[in-house]
């Protein structure tokens, strides 16, 4: 009987290592690694260059053999030119959401288009010299059919837009109205999966802390996700949820005051930076969870968000919707969500 030897990285007899080692040394998804060290902007700068120095300690090389197989197989499925699709965005120029503007989202669904014939071209709602009306009009003189929208800058988002004649599929939940096809992290199986962890963890006591804001961007599912597993837990052992309307340093300090405990599920930042100045020790003192993928060098659990699968089945939700010839605002909304991965904190020795 055959058995499969491990690959060699050609430094003595020593096994390839592999991005799914650095990963788990690393405490990130391997796709963060393969990101971090194609430079992704998108990956915070601090992690990019925490995962190349975890990567250079192990002596990881990429497999040779699996780039050029990458490569022939990015050659063989490029089809011949079907189009060009818009990305259409609502964001001002002036703005530093505009100068940092999600340039790997754009990449990645750029390049998985052009895998099926189709390229993307920006159109900015924003745009002061342009009306919607005259950005419309551009597009379908120039043949476009599809239309992707990223995620809108602020929650319950309200476009009044004609959208007949176009495929469109918009991306996460910002965006209220019109209610069309969307593609989005599994936000409630995501919060749901870092709460049960936690709060079914013998010795922890798990609080959550999340502004309203940023739970109406998730239209309260991350809220829910933590209230419906604090379901299966005794009564006194839940703390209750905090939802203030905005940040509030000094009402986060009461409520941690009168429930200690063990992890705080919030954003890390400024959740962070008000611990440390209560003179709570991370971890020592308390641990951080965020539940979603943003995450600081001091968070000890987190989701890991699947951006890069999101953005490529929303291009193959949109290329569908193109292919069957449906246009406009749809009568039944299809959702289609993306779930995440639990990741926890391991530093490298």
């Amino acid at each position: 009987m055959r058995t499969k030897q491990p690959t060699k990285s050609g430094h003595g007899n020593e096994p390839r290592k592999t991005l799914q080692d650095v990963a788990r040394v690393a405490g990130v998804h391997y796709t963060t690694v393969s990101r971090s060290l194609r430079g992704d902007p998108q990956i915070a700068a601090k992690t990019r260059e925490r995962v190349r120095k975890i990567a250079a300690k192990m002596g990881y090389e990429p497999d040779p053999m699996l780039q050029a197989l990458a490569r022939y197989r990015m050659r063989e499925h490029t089809d011949s030119f079907h189009g060009t699709l818009a990305w259409l965005i609502n964001i001002p120029k002036e703005s530093d959401t505009y100068k940092k503007t999600r340039r790997a989202d754009f990449n990645t669904a750029n390049e998985w288009a052009s895998h099926k014939g189709y390229r993307f071209e920006t159109f900015n709602l924003a745009d002061p010299d342009l009306t919607p009306e005259r950005i419309f009009k551009i597009m379908a003189s120039r043949g476009i059919r599809g239309i992707l929208l990223p995620p809108q800058r602020k929650p319950e988002t309200r476009l009044d837009l004609d959208f007949s004649g176009f495929s469109v599929v918009t991306i996460g939940n910002t965006l209220e109205t019109p209610d069309l096809h969307r593609v989005s992290p599994a936000q409630f199986d995501n919060a749901h999966l870092l709460s049960k962890h936690l709060l079914e963890t013998p010795g922890l006591r798990v609080g959550l802390y999340l502004p309203g804001l940023i739970d109406r961007r998730t239209n309260g599912r991350i809220s829910a996700a933590f209230w419906r597993a604090q379901q299966d837990i005794p009564p006194e052992k839940r703390i209750p949820i905090h939802l203030p309307e905005d940040y509030d340093e000094a009402d986060f300090r009461a409520w941690m005051t009168r429930h200690p405990m063990d992890v705080l599920i919030a954003t890390p930042q400024p959740s962070i930076e008000w611990l440390g100045r209560m003179n709570l020790r991370i971890p020592e003192d308390i641990r951080v969870a965020s539940p979603t993928g943003n995450i600081e060098k001091e968070t000890s659990f987190w989701i890991e968000e699947e951006w890069d699968e999101i953005y490529r089945s929303a291009v193959d939700f949109l290329i569908s919707q193109i292919e069957r010839n449906l246009t406009g605002e749809p009568d039944t909304p299809r959702r289609i969500t993306i779930r995440g991965t639990l990741m926890t904190r391991r530093e490298i020795s």
